[in-house]
Parts: structure tokens; sequence; C-alpha cells
């Protein structure tokens, strides 16, 4: 299994909030203001786009698209450098797909609308066999992803979602001037 912590990255590894240029592309944060040396952490829970691309750079966007498909995106993706800010359009099924990992254990699976067909009588016609790609996130970083994805529904931009006591994460974003909202 490829490891979803590059280099050795932690959600405690700090990286800077601040102005970047990749081949004369320049993304901005929503709030058009930066925060300097921040945690992977609270760059995700704060939808940071300046950190999020600059460690998709670091990584590789073919490193960032193959974890994509390791979690279960099929759609054609684009490699470039906004691939980290999640702009190459993938269905609402895939991205739940995607998300899955992350509350099951770290297992992969294969979406599917239709689980049993049975006659009137109770005959099974059909009876989906459940399978999936196996473990696709070692437990140990889905531990550190989970709390990341947690910190965006206690201090960050997800606040609004949160569930109470329930044990909840989640990821917010932009969606590039509704183009494809």
């Amino acid at each position: 299994m490829a490891s979803m912590r590059p280099q050795g990255l932690t959600l405690d590894t700090i990286r800077v909030d601040g102005p970047i240029s990749i081949n004369g592309w320049k993304p901005k944060n929503y709030s058009k203001r930066y925060r300097g040396p921040v945690t992977l952490q609270t760059a995700l829970a704060h939808s940071l786009s300046t950190v999020a691309a600059r460690l998709g750079q670091e990584v590789g966007p073919k490193n960032v698209a193959a974890t994509a498909r390791r979690l279960g995106i099929t759609s054609p993706l684009k490699v470039n450098p906004s691939i980290a800010l999640g702009t190459s359009e993938v269905t609402p099924l895939e991205i739940a797909a995607a998300y899955v990992p992350f509350s099951n254990g770290g297992w992969g699976v294969v979406p599917h609308v239709i689980r049993e067909v049975k006659t009137e009588s109770g005959k099974v016609l059909y009876h989906r066999v459940v399978d999936g790609p196996g473990q696709v996130i070692a437990p140990d970083k889905l531990r550190e992803m989970d709390s990341m994805l947690g910190e965006t529904l206690f201090s960050g931009t997800g606040k609004r979602a949160r569930l109470g006591d329930r044990p909840a994460g989640g990821k917010t974003g932009t969606s590039q001037d509704f183009h494809d909202a």
C-alpha cells in the first residue's frame, strides 16, 4: 500500500501560508489573507489553498492523482499544479466513495446502487458480492487524517456542520465561482 504520509509529513508539519507562484499560476485563499507558518492540520481545517498548492508541488501532482485513484476516483484527472485544490471534475458518487475509507477503518469501496433483487415470494434473483480494493489507508495514517478532517468541523471552515458530540469530519472548499457547483 502506498504511503499517505509522503516524505514523513504529519498533521503537525509546518508549511507557509503565503503568496506562491507555480509556473505563473498564483493560487489565493478564499479569505484573500495569509496566516504565515501553519500546521498541515490548520491548513486543511481552514481550507488554505496556498498550503495545498505548495504541498501538491512538494509531493508532485502525479502522486496527488495516484492517491485520488487509490481512494476510488475514476474520472479523468488533470495532473497539473491545481490538482491539489480539487480542480478536476468528479462525480458526487466518486467523491462520496473516496471519503468512505475515512469512516470505515481505511477500506476502499466500489460504490453500487443495488445490493439485492428478490421476487415477490422472496427468491433471490441477484445478490451483489461485496468487493473492494482492500485497505487503502494504513491505520496510523487514518488516525491522523481523521484528526485533520475532524478539526475542520471543530475550529475550521466547517464549524456550522458540527454534529454535536458525534464524531465527524469533513472538508470544505470553494467551487471556482460556482463553475461546477
